[in-house]
Formats: structure tokens, C-alpha cells, sequence
């Protein structure tokens, strides 16, 4: 009952007509103030969106709080279902991301959920194909980060946590949380110079290349620089890196040698 009442949550929140939910009777307060009584979380998500924005008072939002939190709370051990559920309710209702208690919460169930998409998208024993595409676990990291604008913090846990295997992969991810905060400390992270470094030796075309070169020329400069000289130095058969890097290099005081800064401007 629960895993269905799962996919028709995720559906409707996705956007998906449910027509079952379309022929019934609208909900109103008093319904969801009985299925707050009851702690029928599920359902009362599925209808709180029924009462009228001009109805949805302090008591709505409380209840919708206390549905988000609880319905997260029943999925404890189903990892992917939980993520899933987090991702989506947040953004059906996005009044959830003024609550502490409940984007805490979605916070941990992201990180957990990552953990077990890497483990999918890691080669088994004997170097077995693995049964998850990391870019998969990359996609909905970003879309995790993306939709709450104020949490830094989980945006670079998410993006360690991939850079650590796939550091190209993480781009997209540091780029979120960066926007957001881009401290001294937060540029100098090791793992994001090297995640920088790989993607900036991509195929120009690729989505992965403005993000690298974003962080790099205009967010991170002074925390990223070292790592992309060092690669430009030293990869000098990568082309890609070349095209990907000169442009911003070139603007950079004392960034390339004169013999380098050269080969940048013949590049034009």
C-alpha cells in the first residue's frame, strides 16, 4: 500500500495527471486536519495542494511540514525512494524550504542517497560492469543542489563525495554549491582544482566545460589557478585543454609564461 501510494505521490508531484485524483472531490482544511490527526502523511501530500493558496494559512503549512517529515520518516532503509521523494516534494511545495526541520532532514536523506547511487556506479568484484551510470548520480545531484538555493553545504558534500572517484563528473555540482558561497576556503578545496582541471580537457562542446570554466575565471580563481597551470603545463597534447583554458588564461596577470601566452594567442 505504501509503495503505491509512493508512485502516485512522485507522480502527481512530477507533474503527471492521476486521474483517480482528478475525478475526486477536492480536500479541504478539514480533510487534511483529519489526516494530520491520523498521520496519514502520504495522502495528506497528495491533497494539500487542493486547499487554495488564499486558504493556505500558518495551520496548512504546519501540517504540510509534519507530512514532509513523517513521510520521509517511513522510508527509512529505502534509500532511493526516500531521494526521490525528497526531490520531488520539494519541489511541489516549495514552502518545505523554510522549514529547518525538514530541509535537515532532506539534506541527510541526499547524501545518503548519493552514497547509494555510487556504490551502484562503481565495477563490482572482477572489474564487473556496474549496475548504475554515474552520470545518472551526477544528474540528480545537481538537480538535488538546485532546488534549494540557500544550502551551500550539502552542494559541496554531494560534490566531494562524487569528485573523490569521478572528479570531472562533480562540475555541475561544486558550480551550484558555488554559486551560493565561494569562500577563500571553499575555492582552495582540493578536489574541486582537480575537478576543474578534468573538465576544462573536455571536448569543447560538452555542458561540463562553461561550469569548469565559470569556476575557474570568475567564482575561483585564486583557489583553482594552481591546479589549471599545473595541467596546461603539463598536458600539452591536450588540445581541448587549450582551447577550453586561453581564453581566461589570457586575461589573467602573470597566469602563462611568455612562450605560453604565445602559443594561446596563435590559437585565436
Amino acid at each position: 500500500m505504501r509503495s503505491m501510494m509512493f508512485v502516485l505521490v512522485v507522480a502527481c508531484f512530477a507533474g503527471v495527471p492521476n486521474r483517480a485524483h482528478a475525478d475526486e472531490p477536492r480536500f479541504s482544511m478539514a480533510d487534511l486536519e483529519s489526516l494530520d490527526k491520523q498521520e496519514s502523511w502520504q495522502e495528506l501530500l497528495l491533497h494539500a495542494s487542493d486547499v487554495p493558496p488564499s486558504q493556505r494559512n500558518d495551520k496548512w503549512t504546519q501540517m504540510l511540514e509534519r507530512a514532509a517529515v513523517g513521510a520521509l520518516a517511513s522510508y527509512q532503509g529505502e534509500v532511493d525512494k526516500a531521494w526521490t521523494f525528497a526531490d520531488a516534494v520539494t519541489h511541489q511545495y516549495p514552502q518545505l524550504k523554510k522549514s529547518k526541520r525538514y530541509m535537515v532532514q532532506r539534506a541527510q536523506v541526499g547524501v545518503r542517497g548519493l552514497e547509494a547511487c555510487l556504490q551502484q556506479a562503481t565495477p563490482g568484484p572482477g572489474n564487473k560492469p556496474p549496475k548504475q551510470d554515474i552520470t545518472v548520480c551526477a544528474d540528480r545531484s545537481v538537480a538535488f543542489a538546485e532546488a534549494d538555493p540557500t544550502d551551500a553545504d550539502t552542494g559541496f558534500k554531494l560534490a566531494k563525495m562524487i569528485a573523490r572517484s569521478w572528479p570531472m563528473m562533480a562540475i555541475k555540482v561544486w558550480k551550484r554549491a558555488l554559486s551560493i558561497r565561494h569562500t577563500d576556503k571553499d575555492c582552495s578545496e582540493e578536489l574541486l582544482g582537480k575537478s576543474v582541471a578534468e573538465a576544462l580537457g573536455l571536448s569543447p562542446d560538452d555542458s561540463r566545460v562553461p561550469e569548469a570554466q565559470a569556476i575557474a575565471s570568475e567564482l575561483c580563481w585564486d583557489g583553482t589557478k594552481d591546479a589549471v597551470i599545473d595541467r596546461f603545463i603539463a598536458d600539452t597534447s591536450n588540445k581541448n585543454f587549450r582551447k577550453n583554458s586561453c581564453g581566461f588564461l589570457l586575461t589573467k596577470k602573470d597566469a602563462l609564461s611568455p612562450i605560453s601566452k604565445k602559443q594561446c594567442e596563435a590559437m585565436k
